[in-house]
C-alpha cells in the first residue's frame, strides 16, 4: 500500500543522494542505516504518537478533541426500487 510506496520512494531518493548505482548493491536496511535517518514507517509511527499524545492533553471540548471522537449517526438506506 501507501507504507510500501513511500518507502520505496524514500530509499530510491537516498540511493541518488548517497550515489549508490546498480553495480553497487546494498539493502535497503543497510542504506537507511547508511544514510543515518529513520525510515519513513518509522517516523510516521513516531509522528502519529506524539499526535495523539497531544490530542490527549488537551481540552475535551477542544475542537479538535471532538472531532477525533466523533461518531457518525448511521441510517440505512431504502432501497428504491
Amino acid at each position: 500500500g501507501l507504507k510500501l510506496e513511500l518507502e520505496t520512494f524514500q530509499n530510491r531518493c537516498l540511493r541518488i543522494i548517497l550515489k549508490i548505482f546498480w553495480p553497487n548493491s546494498i539493502t535497503n536496511k543497510d542504506l537507511v542505516t547508511k544514510a543515518i535517518i529513520p525510515s519513513v514507517s518509522e517516523e510516521i509511527l513516531k509522528r502519529r504518537w506524539k499526535w495523539h499524545g497531544h490530542i490527549l492533553r488537551t481540552d475535551t471540548n477542544n475542537l479538535v478533541n471532538v472531532a477525533s471522537s466523533w461518531e457518525p449517526q448511521t441510517k440505512t438506506r431504502q432501497n428504491n426500487d
